[in-house]
């Protein structure tokens, strides 16, 4: 019995090579989850910086379209002026 002893047997050899592989297989994953991570949050933060220009953007289209609608009823006020005073001299 003391030789027995002293020897692995071969199932349990394969258990633990497994148990290592394993081991081998869970690191990398969770590694490439980290990197996965970062290069997300890194492209995130690119999105988000695109989005606060667009919305700067559109803040300052909107900015000219109110000041062109301003000056085209402007525009519109002065003809009908002139065209009140056309009207007056005949």
């Amino acid at each position: 019995m003391s030789k027995e002893a002293g020897k692995a047997s071969p199932q349990f050899v394969g258990i633990i090579l497994a148990l290592l592989v394993q081991a081998v297989v869970v690191i990398t994953y969770f590694n490439n989850i980290e990197n996965n991570s970062e290069t997300n949050m890194a492209s995130i933060s690119k999105l988000e910086f695109r989005v606060d220009r667009l919305e700067q953007s559109v803040q300052n289209q909107q900015i000219a379209m109110a000041r062109m609608e301003e000056m085209i009823i402007s525009i519109k006020n002065m003809v009908s002026r002139i065209d009140k005073s056309i009207e007056q001299m005949k």
